[in-house]
């Protein structure tokens, strides 16, 4: 099977200062942070998810799913931060369903 990201030769591709910025611009609008893309523990957690090959889509299904899940909520919402959601436990996080808020009428 070929690599998606390396297009088969083992050589990932760069992955550019938009490619962070892009990535940090959506956790921030979405969970209302103000984290830099600069910063090299999050270019790192970034990268070594993209080298599992995940793409930025995925980053912004996770932001999605786990701010609608965390930000209104005390507890949780300080996790809402590059360290815990680009953990290894991304996949997890990515695999999760988006909860439907539905209005129940008895």
């Amino acid at each position: 099977m070929k690599c998606p990201l390396c297009e088969g030769n083992g050589v990932l591709p760069d992955i550019t200062t938009d490619t962070y910025q892009k990535i940090i611009n959506d956790l921030n609008a979405k969970a209302g942070t103000k984290y830099k893309a600069s910063s090299a523990k999050t270019r790192k957690l970034i990268k070594t998810r993209m080298a599992e090959g995940f793409s930025i889509n995925d980053f912004l299904y996770v932001h999605t799913v786990k701010v609608r899940e965390w930000l209104n909520d005390p507890h949780w919402n300080k996790y809402l931060r590059p360290e815990t959601l680009y953990s290894p436990k991304f996949e997890s996080y990515r695999n999760q369903q988006i909860a439907i808020k539905t209005k129940v009428s008895y």
